[in-house]
């Protein structure tokens, strides 16, 4: 099959008997038959004759090349391969496809699809194209189905590029196929764009009705006009459903705002919906939300506001208003009974619950690196015993809740800690971190005038964290505790 003379006669012949309805039913194919119309048209131009023009090499590239043109106006490569010999011949008139370097001819196309699959497909179509582009299964599929077809991605210029292959029968009894290889990335592209478009507005259309559930009011709203639409849930159809709609959305919004919100919560929702600082909340946020009071049916009812940018609509953002009011009344009630479940009674400070909480928290973010630097200062009254027996319990709890005012007053924002009878702990960060020896002077000098005073004494003692050698909490506090001794035995020494 060395004569290529052999691919233009069987394509010419097949060319003329394209109005046969029943091999268009076989080529199921529109720009196949096309291609092979314009193959006839061409050599009909041409006045071809085989027989005479075999020979002669020039006038057959002048031929060839003609009718390489037309075909390849739908095809960027085609093949005739003989399924007893597996010899086959190829053409191709695309400049992309040339530089894939396949042969356009050889002894054994199976065998040399084999080797192509591995250089030129798409890493994630090789196990496909291996398994399907046997000569077995190529032979089964046209008995079967009169065509085999197999789509996949070419890499053409590095970039994927989605082609299809379909191979044929000339004729019924002919030992031989033609292969044809066509570029349909565009079209498959813009299906695939098509499908995605069809899934998100499946997906958003979900999302947009598992909020709305939640939210009474969602507002549509265009940045770049400040037009807006509202909707709502439509719960028996189970359909957002259009409420109003304006063109100044943030006006109107301040407005509405200065009659239903709560004086005390009007300022704060007045600085959220200012559209200049709502887009920057949303430049670095996902999703920004604030809750406060408005007023419903005349009772001030705590709502929460949400507003998201959409990612696939950069011009618009997306904005909801929910009634949180029963689950927010909860949590104050709940925020009551935990605070009043981590306080000291007696003091107000933080009990020994809280400090333990606190414990765990500082030992997790000590493992995983993520503070730096604090301190923890400890502290214990010095003689509360020697009051407690000579002036009764009474004046030790009194002694006991002057020991936590002057610890606030000095470190004036620190949570303070009361752990036992007489003794509190104190975690530095921030500012009172910053000014700690600067405090604890302060505080000497407070111990010091009330010895003379017989004023409240309260030993202290300083450690601040270090990343190389704490792995607890514990490590800081025992260092701190051994100092407040040494502290507690200078005082006692000035007594």
């Amino acid at each position: 099959m060395s004569d290529k003379s052999l691919i233009i006669k069987k394509l010419n012949q097949r060319a003329k008997e394209t109005s046969n309805s029943t091999m268009q039913n076989e080529l199921a194919d529109v720009s196949f038959i096309e291609s092979l119309k314009r193959v006839a048209q061409v050599s009909n131009k041409l006045g071809f004759s085989l027989s005479l023009q075999e020979k002669k090499d020039n006038v057959f590239d002048e031929i060839n090349s003609k009718i390489t043109q037309a075909m390849i106006l739908n095809y960027i490569s085609i093949y005739y391969v003989n399924i007893d010999t597996n010899e086959y011949i190829g053409y191709s008139g695309s400049k992309s496809y040339s530089m894939l370097k396949i042969d356009e001819s050889g002894t054994d196309f199976f065998v040399d699809s084999c080797l192509n699959i591995n250089k030129v497909v798409h890493e994630d179509d090789r196990e496909y194209m291996h398994k399907v582009m046997t000569k077995e299964n190529i032979i089964n599929e046209i008995q079967t189905n009169k065509v085999f077809k197999a789509k996949y991605r070419l890499l053409i210029n590095g970039k994927p590029t989605y082609v299809i292959l379909r191979a044929l029968k000339l004729a019924e009894d002919d030992n031989n196929i033609i292969i044809g290889v066509r570029n349909i990335d565009e079209q498959t592209k813009e299906q695939l764009k098509f499908q995605k478009e069809i899934d998100q507005n499946i997906t958003y259309t979900n999302i947009a009705l598992a909020l709305a559930q939640n939210f009474f009011a969602i507002y549509y709203v265009d940045t770049n006009t400040n037009e807006y639409v509202e909707y709502s849930l439509d719960n028996e159809n189970q359909k957002l459903k259009k409420v109003s709609s304006g063109n100044e959305f943030f006006e109107e919004s301040i407005v509405n705002a200065k009659k239903l919100i709560v004086n005390e919560d009007l300022d704060k929702f007045l600085n959220a919906i200012d559209k200049t600082n709502l887009l920057n909340e949303l430049k670095t946020k996902k999703t920004f939300r604030l809750t406060y009071r408005q007023l419903i049916d005349g009772k001030a009812t705590y709502v929460s506001f949400s507003a998201v940018k959409l990612m696939q609509d950069a011009s618009h953002i997306l904005l909801g208003i929910s009634n949180i009011d029963e689950q927010k009344r909860k949590d104050i009630e709940l925020a009551k009974v935990k605070s009043i479940a981590r306080t000291d009674a007696l003091t107000g400070a933080y009990n020994k619950y809280s400090y333990l909480e606190l414990e765990e928290k500082y030992n997790s973010m000590i493992k995983n690196k993520e503070v730096n630097e604090f301190a923890l200062v400890v502290f214990d009254i010095n003689n509360l015993k020697t009051i407690n027996d000579l002036c009764g319990h009474v004046a030790g709890d009194n002694t006991i809740k002057e020991a936590k005012n002057i610890i606030s007053d000095i470190f004036k924002n620190s949570p303070v800690y009361r752990i036992g009878g007489d003794e509190f702990v104190v975690l530095l960060e921030g500012k009172d971190y910053t000014n700690r020896h600067k405090l604890i002077k302060e505080f000497e000098n407070m111990n010091k005038r009330n010895v003379f005073a017989d004023g409240v004494v309260i030993a202290v003692g300083l450690s601040d964290f270090d990343k190389n050698k704490d792995y607890i909490i514990q490590d800081i506090f025992n260092r701190a505790d051994n100092l407040m001794y040494k502290n507690k035995e200078e005082l006692k020494k000035g007594d």
